[in-house]
């Protein structure tokens, strides 16, 4: 059972994916490497789990999931959403 929070955070991971057109693990790698100016990003959010739905270079959506323990979790199974509907709109 995920957190009431969980809610705000996917939908933050969702937002940055789709303003940034990348995932957001990107910004928690560069963070990870020391890259503080991360934060100061608007609507950034460095933590995996945060797709955009992209269709010929443009962004249609976006997924985003948290909630599981470990970011990586939230990264799959976002990561599944993204290929399904991608598979749907193909």
């Amino acid at each position: 059972e995920a957190n009431a929070s969980s809610v705000e955070t996917s939908t933050a991971k969702a937002v940055a994916a789709a303003l940034y057109k990348q995932p957001t693990k990107n910004f928690a790698d560069r963070l990870a490497g020391g890259e503080t100016r991360v934060l100061k990003l608007h609507r950034a959010m460095p933590v995996e789990g945060g797709f955009p739905l992209m269709v010929e270079g443009r962004v249609i959506g976006a997924i985003g999931v948290g909630g599981a323990p470990q970011g990586e979790l939230d990264a799959r199974v976002a990561q599944a959403g993204v290929a399904w509907l991608m598979s749907v709109l193909r």
